[in-house]
């Protein structure tokens, strides 16, 4: 039976263990950890050596810290929790790189066209060689793709991954003296980051659906709360004498959500919230005025 993949974590936190030993426990209880909750996961950076945790909800990190300190006697120092953004291309772009350098005595030389094209939300990323770029030698091919899976992985604004993204190889040149995987996998990463200049990057954010249930006579104080949050209302009932309102609302602005609500609601409040969908990340001044691409060019 083929387990059941984790769901992208929308929130992530670095810990820090304070010694050697409790950095040994701590990968262990994470262990333990992560194989008794699908939505929660950690990693470890390769050059940094920090741990990062990835969770669906900031309650989410904070009972799995608990535990760690709590059950399994772990040692950590805390960072903040950060939304996991995302990056996306606006429009298409077509791209015409040629990298050429001399190290030494040692010559490199790539030819790469690109076509860099948005996809369709939740088509994922795409790469695909053309039959003219299916020309180049295939560790080429392959320098190529590991490129543009680097800069997926990386993104190119802020440093988060890319998503929604179709790249196709269209052409290419070679030498057969001074080529190599290497300077093509240089070359990709430099037309990348041109097509993305030349196409524009949104910055997508987690939004979440809410529902809200408080006791109908602070309804108008927790609307407005939302107002602050940048939520949107998208549905209100009424059962008995509780309100129940259905939003959607940003991850990056439910930090804290609890606290307010329980002083609101004189703690009768209460919420759930799960993941609705990735969205523009809107401008400060209005929830709906979505801000141009960062870097488009025309």
């Amino acid at each position: 039976m083929t387990a059941a993949k984790k769901p992208p974590a929308l929130l992530n936190m670095k810990i820090e263990p304070k010694t050697k030993a409790d950095s040994e426990r701590v990968l262990a209880a994470l262990d333990n950890l992560t194989a008794d909750d699908p939505e929660f996961s950690y990693r470890v950076d390769p050059e940094s050596g920090e741990i990062i945790l990835g969770a669906q909800s900031e309650l989410q990190l904070d009972n799995k810290i608990d535990l760690l300190i709590r059950v399994h006697g772990s040692c950590v120092i805390v960072g903040a929790p950060q939304v996991s953004y995302r990056e996306s291309l606006a429009r298409h772009a077509d791209i015409d790189y040629t990298h050429k350098k001399q190290t030494g005595g040692t010559r490199q030389f790539a030819r790469v066209k690109l076509k860099l094209e948005p996809n369709e939300a939740g088509g994922g990323n795409v790469f695909e060689a053309t039959e003219s770029g299916a020309k180049l030698p295939k560790e080429f091919i392959a320098g190529v793709k590991k490129a543009v899976n680097s800069v997926w992985d990386n993104g190119t604004l802020i440093g988060f991954p890319m998503v929604n993204m179709n790249v196709s190889l269209c052409d290419g040149d070679f030498r057969d003296d001074n080529s190599s995987a290497v300077a093509f996998e240089i070359a990709t990463r430099a037309a990348m980051k041109e097509g993305c200049e030349k196409g524009g990057v949104h910055i997508l954010e987690p939004v979440m659906a809410v529902t809200t249930v408080t006791p109908s006579e602070f309804i108008g104080p927790v609307l407005r709360n939302f107002d602050g949050r940048r939520g949107k209302i998208v549905k209100q009932e009424v059962r008995g004498g509780d309100s129940i309102v259905h939003s959607h609302v940003p991850l990056a602005n439910m930090f804290g959500y609890i606290s307010d609500l329980k002083s609101l609601t004189q703690g009768h409040g209460t919420y759930e919230m799960k993941f609705d969908h990735y969205a523009i990340v809107t401008r400060a001044g209005g929830p709906d005025e979505f801000p141009p691409a960062i870097g488009m060019r025309a």
